[in-house]
């Protein structure tokens, strides 16, 4: 039956599943590094063992799999969340990436937000951004950092499943066809006619037989029994089939609009890319017009995290190796 597009089923579309994992890998792999600045001279020195070293902090993932939590949330939602986990010193220690599902409300107070937040069965939980002054009832503060892609009141990030919903509906319209084909459809089309007429009750159940033994994709190669003579007519594509075919290429190519990725990175090639043949070429595209965008997002949002004078930059150095 119909399901409108959520998270789940909208990365069940291959297409949509690739350019999730080609974006979040990509940047997920890019080194997280940070600095500090000279005011004087502007050189910079990096400096090691900070809270993005490992961002996770008392979290048992790898970086790799916390930057691809962040860019899964914003692909698909358009914002992420992250709570802040601190020792008992006060010491920041720790994002941890929020699904931005669990998120039931963001409210501008001043010139800072609150959200929230469903965490537990016992209802919401109240979070504030940095200097909010959100605490918990032990004076524990209860903050919340949102990376906010596309938006048009800084409150909410713009989700892409909501904004291309009707794309998103027709891709999965177009799978659901393709697999009830599969499971339901006769391996070969074809006019199966036997040759002498015979009893309508021996047709129907000659029909009833050829339907069980030769249609899905579990009898493709088999052998066919009947006690008949039969003639069998094979039909060639025809204009609906093969315009069914030009739909679910077009909406490889709707995705690949959508998050920003050449089709061809999306194992599409039936049309070349115009950002040249070499590999140094195509990766410094991908860098300049999908990832970078991305990266200056989560790099400007991290950096107001840390302490003045420094801020965090993605190394994209060995990207374009």
């Amino acid at each position: 039956g119909y399901a409108p597009p959520t998270e789940l089923n909208t990365i069940g579309l291959t297409a949509v599943w690739r350019a999730i994992k080609l974006i979040s890998g990509s940047i997920g792999q890019l080194p997280l590094k940070t600095y500090s600045t000279d005011e004087e001279t502007d050189a910079r020195t990096q400096i090691k063992g900070t809270l993005l070293d490992h961002p996770a902090g008392p979290f048992p993932i790898p970086t790799m799999t916390w930057k691809q939590m962040i860019m899964h949330h914003l692909l698909l939602h358009g914002e992420s969340f992250l709570e802040h986990i601190y020792d008992k010193a006060g010491n920041l220690i720790g994002l941890w990436p929020i699904n931005p599902l669990a998120i039931s409300r963001v409210n501008w107070s001043g010139y800072n937000k609150t959200f929230s937040i469903m965490m537990t069965s016992n209802g919401p939980v109240n979070y504030g951004s940095l200097n909010a002054g959100v605490v918990d009832k032990d004076g524990n503060p209860l903050i919340m950092t949102q990376i906010t892609d596309l938006t048009t009141e800084g409150r909410p990030g713009i989700s892409p499943i909501m904004a291309f919903k009707m794309a998103l509906e027709t891709s999965r319209a177009g799978e659901i066809a393709a697999n009830k084909g599969f499971a339901n459809g006769l391996i070969k089309r074809g006019i199966i006619s036997p040759k002498e007429n015979i009893p309508e009750d021996e047709a129907q159940a000659m029909w009833e037989d050829v339907q069980e033994k030769a249609k899905g994709a579990s009898n493709a190669g088999g052998f066919l029994f009947a006690n008949h003579a039969l003639d069998f007519n094979p039909l060639q594509m025809s204009n609906e089939d093969a315009q069914f075919m030009a739909s679910r290429q077009f909406q490889v190519e709707e995705i690949a609009r959508m998050f920003g990725v050449p089709a061809h990175l999306l194992m599409s090639t039936e049309k070349q890319t115009s950002w040249g043949t070499g590999i140094k070429e195509q990766n410094l595209g991908l860098q300049k017009y999908t990832l970078q965008p991305w990266t200056t997002l989560i790099e400007e949002t991290l950096s107001e995290l840390i302490p003045d004078g420094q801020h965090c930059e993605f190394d994209y150095h060995g990207f374009l190796q």
